[in-house]
């Protein structure tokens, strides 16, 4: 999605910076509101973004199925990482 923005690709250009220190914020978060609202695939580059990517994937797993106990529903899936949690 940040891909897409114009602003984002001439702030890059313009600021050396930007591309390690400015970039990878925006993308996880565009991807964050996309996982929030119920996507089921994230679109976040190349492999090598996986290990930023991630970590904060996970964190909002963990958040959506701590609401979904307080709202009394139950996490089905083996696998997801609030069970993960010791």
């Amino acid at each position: 999605m940040a891909s897409a923005w114009d602003w984002m690709k001439k702030y890059k250009k313009t600021d050396p910076d930007a591309k390690t220190e400015s970039w990878p914020p925006v993308d996880i978060g565009t991807n964050l509101v996309a996982q929030i609202m119920g996507a089921n695939f994230l679109l976040y580059g190349p492999i090598e973004n996986v290990k930023k990517v991630f970590p904060a994937v996970a964190m909002v797993d963990i958040m959506l199925g701590e609401t979904a106990k307080d709202l009394g529903l139950s996490v089905l899936a083996e696998s997801h990482p609030i069970k993960k949690l010791v």
